[in-house]
């Protein structure tokens, strides 16, 4: 699935990807690999990859996530999830109709783990494909398609 990547030191790349849950319903996840040899290998090879985040209900989904670095040194994946819909998407569903929050995930360690998500932006409910600027000093602007005004929208926040 969709994926963006990050420098992490002087050789390593950090990405974040859409994936499928490991159990018997399949929901899209997102993931986080590691490679430190500039891409050559990748730690998918020797372990499980990381999970960024998984909704917490069957069936429901996180899906399109973007990866930054954000001025403080830390990352910032955004994503869309649609876990706090009452009925969930089925798979196939087109991307204009599908039901989703933004929401956010920080990492101190290079993407190794994750803190709570936080949602950023709901809208209308049906948004897709975000995407985050840092524009220092804690201030942020998450951006986004949201299918609901049937326009993208720039909103503006701060970090904590």
């Amino acid at each position: 699935g969709m994926g963006t990547a990050v420098v992490s030191g002087r050789t390593g790349i950090v990405a974040t990807l859409e994936s499928v849950g490991t159990d018997p319903l399949h929901a899209s996840v997102v993931r986080a690999v590691r490679s430190d040899d500039g891409g050559r290998t990748w730690s998918w090879a020797v372990a499980e990859r990381a999970l960024v985040h998984a909704a917490r209900k069957p069936r429901f989904a996180a899906y399109c996530p973007w990866l930054t670095r954000l001025s403080d040194r830390r990352l910032a994946c955004v994503f869309t999830t649609n876990e706090r819909q009452e009925v969930h998407d089925p798979p196939g569903t087109p991307a204009h109709r599908l039901h989703g929050d933004v929401a956010l995930r920080l990492s101190d360690d290079e993407g190794r783990t994750w803190g709570e998500a936080q949602v950023l932006y709901s809208g209308g409910g049906r948004n897709y494909m975000p995407q985050l600027l840092d524009l220092g000093g804690g201030r942020l602007v998450c951006l986004c398609l949201d299918f609901a005004l049937d326009r993208f929208v720039a909103v503006p926040g701060r970090l904590g």
